[in-house]
């Protein structure tokens, strides 16, 4: 569209022309002028040429300024009245598009200001479409929005709220890229601080779904619920109703779906429970098989870590309680404390080894370092000190308080071991195993046999005399003090004997034979 000439005072859809006065450089142009009708060409030339028309007038084909039709009509000083507001050193064009009508229907198309702010018109010709202002390099779109177009493909979309879209993804210098409503940094920067990295944000960062760092998970885990917390790979994935879980490690937690009020702090801790609640688990695999177990405490690597259904246990300590699957009540401290324990019940292990090869023994208590070691299937034992009962396998009822007391007992029961080595050996040196019902009091004191049932022995080194027989002192005893009356059945004495005060025979015994007095 070539620019059409507006006439000083008024603008109008087309100009009228009342009176063509031309001042022409030849007179011979006169003969080309019939009435109103120009034929051929009109030149004006010169620097004083000048064409003034009054009236209105149509130019079909459009009218050029200029040598090549580039310069434009400049509004004159002074008042002018028009659809669009302009001054002088205004610029408009204009275009009919109704050409049989007089004055024909104009259209504006562009809208030059005094301050270069160029308006485009829609094709209804009276609405601004895009503003372009080079001064604050401000482009204004329609109010509806609008597209930016590389040839016939959409790249940039704007919303008449001002929201910006891509068609197509978007590529930027730097790493940066959005791909489908995603934001991408693809540059590498190590981060070593809050101010260093791909990317830095210098105020804080609001999130409403859970994120990812570095492959790390930080959020509430499947099902959002408020009360939880979940940091790390695929911690709290399958959580669906679970609350008041808190989980942080690789896979802590991961199979939970009800399970509440649990707590996973560790490599896969927790990591199959599904409905268990009110556990507690911190270190690499502890309580990894739980599954419906309740009240559960773990505290060390591989803690209660085959627990499936068990509750109500605490292990703390490198493996204690590791293989435990449905045992109750059980508290291992110590590393291996009651490692094999399976369906075994209320025991109590306090040290490292202790009761690490139970496995169905209940309501034992073994305190000190490998105590009850070897107990498997033995119930109702209490062991006091390292090693003390320290071979007992299947004996029941035993009481051992000393290092290594009642050590080689493997199925005697209702054994009392109190000392260090109390009741360890036979008098031969063998291993003390199989005892019933006796008590052995004193340091390295010893069983005549595997025979010994209600034997007592007392005293250090003292050794007994077998089955039902009770033995006070060893062979260096030199004297043992009864106060009060004394009754037995039968009184055999060895060696001489002195009695001090009066000596009362109630019955007739027969004949009592007396040795040398002294006198």
């Amino acid at each position: 569209m070539k620019p059409i000439s507006q006439i000083p005072g008024t603008i109008r859809p087309a100009v009228r022309i009342g009176t063509l006065a031309l001042v022409l450089s030849s007179p011979a142009m006169a003969a080309n002028i019939t009435g109103d009708t120009i034929q051929g060409n009109l030149t004006v030339t010169g620097t004083s040429g000048n064409v003034t028309a009054d009236g209105w007038g149509l130019f079909k084909n459009g009218v050029d300024f200029g040598t090549n039709g580039e310069a434009l009509l400049n509004w004159y000083t002074g008042t002018v009245t028009s659809d669009i507001s302009g001054s002088a050193g205004s610029y408009m064009w204009r275009d009919t598009f109704n050409s049989s009508s007089a004055p024909p229907t104009a259209k504006n198309k562009m809208f030059l200001d005094t301050s270069n702010i160029l308006s485009l018109y829609k094709t209804d010709g009276t609405t601004a479409g895009i503003v372009l202002d080079p001064g604050t390099g401000t482009i204004t779109l329609p109010s509806a929005g609008g597209t930016i177009k590389v040839g016939s493909t959409s790249a940039l979309t704007l919303s008449s709220t001002g929201a910006l879209s891509f068609p197509v993804s978007p590529g930027f210098p730097s790493g940066l890229t959005v791909s489908g409503g995603t934001l991408g940094v693809t540059t590498t920067t190590a981060s070593s601080s809050s101010t260093s990295g791909a990317m830095t944000i210098a105020g804080g960062l609001g999130v409403n779904k859970d994120s990812h760092i570095n492959g790390l998970k930080i959020g509430k885990g499947g099902g959002n619920i408020t009360s939880n917390t979940a940091l790390g790979y695929l911690t709290l994935s399958s959580n669906t109703s679970g609350s008041n879980n808190s989980a942080t490690g690789y896979l802590a937690l991961y199979g939970n779906t009800s399970g509440s009020n649990n707590s996973a702090n560790g490599y896969v801790a927790l990591m199959t429970n599904s409905t268990g609640s009110n556990n507690s688990a911190t270190g690499s695999e502890a309580l990894y098989s739980n599954t419906t177990g309740s009240s559960n405490s773990a505290n060390g690597y591989q803690a209660l870590r085959n627990n499936t259904s068990g509750y109500a246990n605490s292990a703390t300590g490198y493996q204690a309680l590791r293989n435990n699957t449905t045992g109750t009540f059980n508290s291992a401290n110590g590393n291996e404390s009651l490692y094999s324990n399976t369906t075994g019940a209320y025991n109590a292990a306090f040290g490292a080894s202790a009761l690490i090869y139970n496995t169905s023994g209940t309501n034992n208590t073994a305190t000190g370092a490998g105590a009850l070691l070897y107990n498997s299937g033995g119930s109702n034992n209490s062991a006091s000190g390292s090693y003390a009962l320290y071979y007992n396998y299947t004996g029941n009822y035993n009481a051992g308080l000393g290092y290594s007391s009642g050590g080689n007992n493997t199925s005697g029961s209702s054994n009392v071991f109190l000392g260090y080595n109390a009741g360890y050996y036979q008098w031969t040196g063998s291993g003390l195993s199989d005892p019933e019902n006796s008590v052995y009091l004193g340091a390295n004191s010893r069983g005549k046999d595997n025979n010994d049932n209600n034997s007592i022995v007392i005293g250090y080194n003292a050794v007994g005399e077998g089955a039902n027989t009770t033995v006070i002192g060893n062979g260096s005893t030199v004297m043992t003090r009864l106060h009060g009356e004394t009754n037995a059945g039968s009184l055999k004495v060895t060696g001489a004997t002195v009695l001090e005060g009066d000596v009362t025979i109630s019955s007739p015994q027969g004949d009592i034979l007396m040795g040398d007095f002294g006198y």
